[in-house]
């Protein structure tokens, strides 16, 4: 998914949950005619609360999808000003290696279900 353009994945994934630009534009509260153009690159991909109305309707990952549209969930910024260390931390995070980021990952899960 890194490579793909916003609009090409989503035309993947309706077509995988067997969804019509019709339909998903009319469950988004959107044009139809608006959707095809992003899915073919003529439009940028649409505001975060239009990409969550998609993402919920098509049963995907909200933040995957912001993401690849090149824009910051907007929850992600408090959590970045909640706290000086995390922007340190995530600096750090982005030179390890890929089985450095799972251990911290399986790490975080694991705090996180201890507190419950």
């Amino acid at each position: 998914m890194d490579e793909e353009k916003f609009g090409q994945y989503l035309k993947k994934i309706r077509v995988a949950h067997n969804v019509s630009q019709r339909e998903l534009a009319k469950n988004v509260g959107v044009d139809f005619t608006y959707l095809s153009k992003i899915e073919n690159g003529k439009l940028e991909p649409p505001a975060e609360d239009t990409i969550k109305k998609i993402a919920d309707y098509l049963g995907e990952n909200a933040d995957q999808l912001i993401l690849l549209a090149n824009k910051i969930p907007s929850d992600y910024k408090e959590v970045l000003k909640s706290d000086p260390q995390i922007p340190f931390m995530l600096r750090r995070i982005g030179n390890f290696t890929n089985t450095q980021k799972k251990l911290l990952f399986d790490a975080i899960n694991d705090i996180d279900r201890r507190k419950n």
